[in-house]
């Protein structure tokens, strides 16, 4: 017979296991594709399910500096992402194993199988793994810069809390990351072309002008509260 406690615990569990709003809309994360020494040259097997010795269901290739290169990449994304990287990569919303479940445009899920590859530079043989999973936290921390798409409503705040009190800041909204808290990402403000342009080379003096760092929300339970650039 299961006692209250069980049944609290399996619950807990149930809803553990469900994703959320966001999860639901924008999946855990990014798959990069690594090719090294393909000459540019990007190639994913889709497949319908997991599963051995089964033939793809779909094949992309995508050759870098090719006429329409970023265009039909940008095609298979199920929503606008903007990435600055040279590396395409498709939405990842789950990962059993070996084995990721990605999202193109259309809500059309297939699975891909990580793929351990090697390359050799200057006679040396480096072994590296095709696909690398970038939780949307770790995408937004490796960011050179992000914008709040609210400022009124995401106000910077002296720590990762709704109720931390608000720093004032009315420059051009270029903050970069420093690291990130669950949904608040630690932010300070981006002396650089297209942000603020200071031209004060000290970076002390800029920051006492504006604010040494503080923290914004990247995203809600159900969307992204961020911009993201290069």
């Amino acid at each position: 017979m299961m006692t209250w406690g069980l049944l609290l615990s399996f619950i807990g569990l149930l809803s553990m296991a469900v994703p959320g709003q966001f999860e639901e809309q924008y999946g855990i994360g990014v798959l990069l594709i690594h090719e090294e020494q393909s000459h540019g040259v990007y190639t994913v097997s889709l497949f319908d399910s997991i599963g051995e010795g089964q033939a793809h269901a779909r094949w992309i290739e995508l050759s870098w500096g090719s006429v329409g290169f970023w265009t039909r990449w940008e095609e298979l994304l199920p929503f606008p992402i903007f990435n600055g990287s040279n590396e395409p990569f498709l939405v990842c919303t789950e990962q059993r194993g070996e084995w990721f479940r990605v999202r193109l445009k259309g809500r059309l899920d297939y699975w891909v199988r990580q793929e351990d590859r090697s390359h050799s530079r200057h006679g040396v043989e480096r072994a590296y793994k095709k696909f690398e999973l970038r939780t949307w936290a770790q995408f937004i921390e490796n960011k050179a810069w992000v914008g709040r798409l609210d400022p009124a409503l995401n106000p910077i705040r002296k720590r990762p809390r709704v109720n931390s009190d608000v720093i004032p800041f009315d420059q051009g909204d270029c903050l970069t990351p420093i690291s990130v808290e669950g949904w608040w990402v630690e932010v300070e403000p981006h002396n650089g072309e297209g942000c603020i342009t200071d031209t004060t080379s000290d970076e002390t003096i800029f920051k006492k002008l504006y604010f040494d760092h503080g923290w914004v929300q990247w995203r809600n339970d159900s969307t992204f509260l961020l911009r993201t650039t290069y």
